[in-house]
């Protein structure tokens, strides 16, 4: 079950997790052994109809890693049966650690994005309450 996080830079296991799974500049494939399957940036699809969902297809992705996402995404998701778990961790390579360790907590509406742009505060200026989704 191969695994998908959003990066903001091509830098391995070392990448950084962008805030927002669907406004990320690239998308890191990730086998359940931690190697790397494929790499995509957005500029590299060449259209506009080339999404994070066409990757995941193409690479049997059955969960995602994410710091947050939109509420469209995440029922596009669980259409298609892949599991979508929130993190606080910086890296990829963290993210990987707590998903393995089981220290991540399903993501939940409560959890999503609202609007185009992702923060750690929600519209009241309030901090995000990521719930047991710790990194460490």
């Amino acid at each position: 079950m191969n695994i998908c996080l959003p990066v903001l830079e091509n830098n391995g296991l070392l990448s950084a997790v962008s805030p927002h799974f669907g406004q990320a500049p690239a998308h890191l494939v990730i086998s359940p052994e931690g190697e790397i399957v494929h790499y995509a940036e957005k500029t590299a699809c060449g259209h506009a109809g080339c999404t994070p969902v066409d990757i995941l297809a193409a690479h049997a992705v059955k969960a995602i890693v994410c710091q947050g996402l939109g509420r469209g995404a995440f029922f596009r998701l669980r259409e298609l049966g892949i599991d979508v778990f929130q993190t606080d961790c910086e890296t990829v390579d963290e993210a990987l650690v707590a998903y393995r360790r089981h220290t991540l907590a399903p993501m939940s509406e409560d959890g999503l994005c609202q609007g185009h742009e992702h923060s750690d505060h929600d519209h009241d200026g309030h901090p995000h309450e990521h719930g047991h989704n710790h990194c460490h």
